[in-house]
């Protein structure tokens, strides 16, 4: 848990609680799920969920099959969303914290997320050096070819890694072979926490990637660095605490920290 998390005032709201885990689980799972089914999962009793129950049913969040008694969200939930896109509540998140990093650095940085198969450039916060790089707000690149692409589809639970992938045209030109490596080094990713690459596009240009989100959200991002240092492993070294850093700062202002049920 990062320290901004930790240091938020941890005021019990429980039926606030139990109403967000009852709406997390039915979006999770997907299937309408009963009262007694719904209070396993969460290891509740039916009886503590009786009136949370009711009041989301009353408030139409959720909608409750006549006959088999099973619950499911409705569209209140969507239409809430539409409020604002998660792309802009993450890009209202990362502009600060992107700032700092360049300000730390002096190198440029970019936000990336996948779209369609494609891994897309959201953001970039341009650095202060003499001699820089850039790279364009909008522009697309396979994903599993960029160090960004990789770091997010390392983070990915694996039946949505695949999904992904099944969406590149550059995936699915690739033999068995080179698909086994490169999952192989996606799983490597997701358990260094990190991706770096040298010379990977263009000679001398070194890389590093840090996630922004979690397996279990929705919402997943890399915030990267492009830059051309004379030492890559000096260079990251020193670069990548303080991109981790802020990748976390990111993850927890657009609030895809991955957090437990309530006790």
């Amino acid at each position: 848990m990062s320290s901004e998390l930790a240091a938020i005032p941890a005021y019990a709201a429980p039926a606030l609680d139990k109403g967000l885990d009852v709406l997390e689980l039915l979006a999770r799972d997907g299937a309408p799920l009963s009262q007694a089914e719904i209070a396993r999962s969460l290891g509740r009793t039916p009886s503590e969920l009786f009136r949370i129950m009711a009041t989301l049913e009353r408030r139409g969040y959720l909608w409750r099959d006549p006959v088999s008694g099973a619950y499911r969200p409705t569209l209140r939930l969507l239409e809430l969303g539409r409020a604002h896109r998660p792309e802009d509540a993450l890009l209202r998140a990362a502009t600060a914290p992107m700032q700092r990093l360049v300000a730390a650095t002096r190198e440029a940085c970019h936000l990336s997320v996948l779209h369609r198969g494609a891994l897309l450039v959201l953001a970039q916060e341009e650095g202060s050096r003499r001699v820089r790089l850039s790279v364009a707000v909008g522009s697309t690149m396979d994903p599993h070819r960029s160090a960004s692409g990789r770091m997010v589809l390392g983070i990915m639970p694996p039946d949505e890694r695949m999904a992904a992938l099944a969406a590149d045209p550059g995936w699915l030109a690739m033999s068995r072979e080179e698909r086994a490596a490169a999952l192989d080094r996606l799983d490597a990713i997701r358990a260094l926490g990190y991706e770096s690459a040298h010379a990977e596009t263009v000679a001398g240009v070194s890389d590093l990637a840090a996630p922004v989100g979690s397996p279990s959200t929705h919402t997943r991002a890399a915030l990267a660095i492009a830059a051309l240092p004379r030492d890559h492993a000096a260079w990251t070294a020193e670069t990548l605490p303080v991109l981790l850093e802020t990748a976390a700062a990111i993850t927890t202002a657009a609030g895809l920290e991955s957090l437990p049920p309530s006790g």
